[in-house]
């Protein structure tokens, strides 16, 4: 009897250990959840662009996936294992980026860049924004923040 009841026991603690953990993790995101405001005003920074008087102007509109999301990537949320890239995969994938945001700077007027990181964990803490300003000349450029998570839980077994 006394093995039945260890066995509940155990059962017992592994049930309650993952409801505290679910409840911590919704917990820790209603209190840290990032809200932006309805309206922000955006100042831009940098050296002052090129005026055109032209009556077409050219758009790149391009989401990068925070340089992680290239040809070797199985993205755990697209069904496949990946959580994030390795660093040299990461780094791989925003030199491609950057070579193609300066190879089209002289044709485009405006850059609208989708998920930049600035100092994220998933991009190995580089400064995206700052790189691709610099590497670009004669433009300003501005982030608008659309999302800040301390911790993005995912399933602990498979991703």
């Amino acid at each position: 009897m006394s093995i039945v009841k260890g066995i509940f026991r155990g059962v017992l603690i592994l049930v309650i250990l993952a409801a505290l953990y679910v409840i911590s993790v919704i917990l820790y995101g209603q209190f840290t959840d990032y809200t932006p405001p309805p309206t922000t005003v955006l100042k831009i920074e940098g050296a002052p662009g090129q005026v055109h008087s032209r009556d077409t102007l050219s758009f790149l509109i391009w989401n990068l996936g925070y340089a992680g999301l290239g040809e070797e990537s199985d993205f755990f949320m697209s069904g496949g294992d990946m959580v994030r890239p390795s660093e040299e995969i990461s780094k791989k994938n925003f030199a491609g980026i950057r070579t193609i945001v300066q190879g089209l700077a002289d044709q485009t007027d405006f850059f609208l860049l989708q998920e930049v990181d600035k100092d994220a964990a998933r991009s190995y803490h580089v400064d995206h924004a700052r790189e691709l300003q610099l590497g670009v000349s004669g433009f300003q450029g501005k982030i608008g923040t659309n999302n800040q998570l301390g911790f993005e839980p995912v399933p602990i077994f498979k991703p």
